[in-house]
């Protein structure tokens, strides 16, 4: 069993991809809109319409897979939208107001709530430097929909737009995204992101050729091997597409609510 979760995790940890996941310190301030992330002073207030919302403003919209139109309004800190500022389809909704988003179909008229603003948590991502590389608010669920709201943190932003891609397959789970500052904490540079990304490769290449000549060295001077033998343990590496066969089929079993057999 512990064989088969080692085989998983080889499998899927290049796969999977995470959003924020790191909790803010303390409670986001919903009225101020503002948290404490990473040691970090956030405050998007008036990023995320807080300050007073506007359907030209504080919405983005989509094209689904059925070439319906689709808008998402929202109003992340505050007092939330009231009804009576949505458009005219909003009006049989059975809240009034405190409203974080909603789905609205223009064409159709149609409006759905997807979430309400109390309860409303932070989430974060640590950036290179004491800044986050981005912050999620996760808005409360309303019957059957959720939503949130990430931002990538960028100081440099002076103009940010909102778009969205629906539920991105996350059936009934609606994401708004932008790139804007969040407080003032400056997102680090791409020249920054290199010197990071070179550094970790150098450790990785440079690792792993001390590891080939220290391990060929050893197998030749003090096991006194030959051929292939002298390859570092090379017992491991030769099981190593086996073990991630096994891993897909133990991965795939789970997903599928099937019958797992070891190889």
């Amino acid at each position: 069993m512990i064989r088969s979760v080692l085989c998983m995790v080889l499998c899927v940890s290049g796969v999977l991809s995470l959003t924020d996941t790191t909790t803010c310190e303390g409670a986001y301030d919903i009225s101020a809109g503002t948290a404490i992330c990473g040691g970090f002073d956030v405050s998007v207030k008036a990023l995320v319409c807080g300050d007073g919302f506007s359907q030209e403003r504080c919405y983005a919209k989509y094209t689904n897979a059925k070439a319906e139109q689709e808008e998402f309004f929202f109003m992340g800190a505050g007092d939330g939208i009231a009804k009576s500022a949505l458009p005219e389809g909003c009006s049989g909704l059975q809240i009034a107001t405190g409203i974080a988003m909603v789905q609205f179909y223009p064409d159709t008229k149609a409006c759905y709530l997807a979430s309400e603003l109390d309860g409303t948590k932070i989430l974060y991502s640590r950036g290179f430097d004491s800044t986050p590389a981005s912050i999620t608010l996760v808005f409360p669920g309303a019957n059957v929909r959720s939503g949130y709201l990430e931002i990538k943190c960028n100081e440099g932003i002076t103009n940010p737009k909102f778009d969205t891609t629906g539920d991105a397959g996350d059936s009934n789970t609606y994401a708004v995204n932008t790139t804007a500052a969040c407080g003032g904490g400056k997102a680090p540079s791409i020249a920054e992101g290199g010197k990071v990304g070179g550094l970790l490769l150098g450790l990785f290449f440079g690792g792993g050729a001390v590891y080939l000549v220290g391990g060929f060295a050893y197998n030749i001077k003090v096991r006194q091997l030959e051929g292939i033998d002298r390859i570092p343990h090379r017992d491991f590496w030769s099981s190593l597409p086996g073990l991630a066969k096994e891993g897909f089929r133990f991965t795939k079993s789970k997903a599928t609510k099937t019958d797992y057999t070891p190889l």
